[in-house]
């Protein structure tokens, strides 16, 4: 379903795709963030909250589009859910620190 991705981030987005907050938690740093919706959620407990009110409230289902590699790994994804003018195509770029997300940029 994600193939072409690192074996972390396919497993990322595996687990939202399931909507399972403790599972896609686990693959962030203690001290990450999330940029999503001109907000940032600093530390694993906003990390949590950002994660449930988004599985709670939209209930996503992710596509695959595209990858693009480098330092920055971006990922493109069709997200449909429960949310004006779905479904959508985002971008998320990862920075990723001995194998754990540390910044997540959702545009």
């Amino acid at each position: 379903m994600f193939s072409g991705l690192s074996e972390e981030l396919a497993n990322f987005f595996t687990a939202l795709s399931a909507h399972d907050v403790d599972a896609a938690l686990g693959f962030f740093a203690e001290d990450a963030c999330v940029a999503d919706e001109r907000r940032l959620w600093q530390g694993k407990a906003a990390v949590r909250e950002w994660l449930s009110h988004t599985s709670a409230t939209y209930r996503p289902r992710y596509t695959l589009i595209s990858t693009h590699g480098g330092e920055v790994p971006r990922v493109d994804v069709r997200v449909e859910g429960q949310f004006p003018n779905s479904p959508l195509h985002f971008s998320f770029a990862f920075t990723v620190i001995d194998s754990h997300i540390a910044r997540l940029e959702i545009s």
